[in-house]
């Protein structure tokens, strides 16, 4: 049993002078959307096809990149990744390369483990296969933790020294409670150790797409696209 997604174009006019829309239906995240000759070719504002393409590849190559470091025994903080998509203009439009660019930041990992699945998974994710026509290209790099921090958040804070003639009050000094704001939060704040609750509509990970929208010049011999995407798990001490 598998999954369809689906996504609807249209387009009226000629060629050049016509104007395009896409729509995605089932997330709504696509509405109309404006595109046509000169923002795919030119620098004029709006999407075309191979900046989605580029979108597609990043958020696929991220999710399969996070599959198959925890298939490894590795749980990654963050990964971002980059990919771009060369149109090349030299006998008729075609895809001519993509780029892949990752960071991710994965504790315990070596860089030559790292490299080794973020290697298989550039060439089996779902959306290189279906583009393995196009020659795909990959720079992956391991961000490491400053010495002496932890994974994320704060450093650790030694406790306060204690003073026989003047005991602290309960919970002075604990870590959880020194780090509360001292300005009201939003609805009660957690008991010591208990983990923070998840965002609205988010699990203990979520990623983000982005495509920029600044203009796209195009160049000899083809004109290259791009898209981000970021994928972060929640921690519970923010």
């Amino acid at each position: 049993m598998g999954i369809s997604r689906n996504a609807n174009a249209r387009w009226e006019g000629d060629l050049k002078g016509g104007r395009g829309t896409l729509s995605t239906p089932d997330s709504g995240l696509l509405s109309g959307t404006r595109y046509a000759f000169n923002s795919r070719f030119g620098q004029e504002k709006g999407t075309n096809p191979e900046e989605l393409v580029a979108a597609a590849h990043a958020g696929c190559f991220a999710m399969a990149l996070a599959a198959n470091l925890g298939e490894a025994g590795f749980t990654p903080e963050s990964i971002d990744a980059r990919a771009e998509v060369d149109l090349s203009l030299e006998g008729g439009p075609t895809l001519s390369q993509i780029r892949l660019t990752v960071e991710a930041r994965v504790p315990d990992i070596d860089e030559a483990k790292f490299r080794a699945v973020a290697e298989d998974t550039k060439q089996n994710c779902p959306v290189s296969k279906a583009l393995s026509a196009v020659p795909i290209t990959m720079q992956a790099t391991l961000v490491s933790c400053p010495a002496g921090l932890p994974a994320r958040g704060r450093a650790p804070v030694a406790p306060r020294p204690q003073n026989p003639d003047n005991p602290p009050k309960p919970d002075e000094g604990s870590y959880p409670a020194r780090l509360r704001p001292a300005f009201p939060c939003r609805g009660p704040a957690p008991a010591p150790g208990a983990p923070m609750a998840p965002g609205p509509g988010r699990g203990p990970g979520h990623g983000t797409v982005s495509h920029p929208a600044a203009p796209m010049a195009a160049r000899h011999p083809g004109v290259a696209h791009h898209g981000s995407v970021s994928r972060r798990s929640r921690c519970p001490m923010g």
